[in-house]
């Protein structure tokens, strides 16, 4: 998983709780060089489609430690989960209630022809809930 940013951003890279068979790469944008106070925290993820089972419970670890470490920070998590939106599972719609996660993507990400579906598996979920999204 690869993030971009700007040269003339104040970005750190941090660690967390690891997810199994999920790959994740984990930035926080700061207002000042001394990168002392995250303002926002991008989790970039892609998680194979025959997940470990614990997905939600490891994704929210690692959410637990952002926010202990940053308990001010925003979240935003980018990728592919390879969880549908569209019919999510209880526990996914617990997880997002529960984090106060927004959909920015309302419509569907993969078609498959042959079986005539269409799902939600690419996202960008986050906490800024007063911030439009273009």
């Amino acid at each position: 998983m690869t993030i971009y940013t700007k040269q003339n951003l104040y970005v750190t890279q941090i660690t967390g709780p690891q997810i199994p068979t999920a790959a994740t790469n984990i930035i926080q944008i700061h207002d000042n060089k001394q990168m002392n106070n995250p303002t926002h925290t991008i989790i970039g993820i892609y998680r194979r489609p025959h997940p470990h089972p614990d997905f939600l419970q490891k994704l929210q670890s690692l959410i637990d430690h952002i926010y202990t470490v940053s308990p001010t920070t925003s979240i935003t998590i980018i990728g592919d989960i390879n969880l549908n939106l569209l019919s999510p599972t209880h526990a996914l719609t617990n997880f997002l209630n529960e984090n106060e996660l927004n959909t920015t993507i309302t419509t569907p990400t993969r078609y498959d022809p042959h079986h005539n579906t269409a799902s939600l598996i690419d996202v960008i979920l986050t906490t800024l809930n007063q911030t439009a999204a273009t």
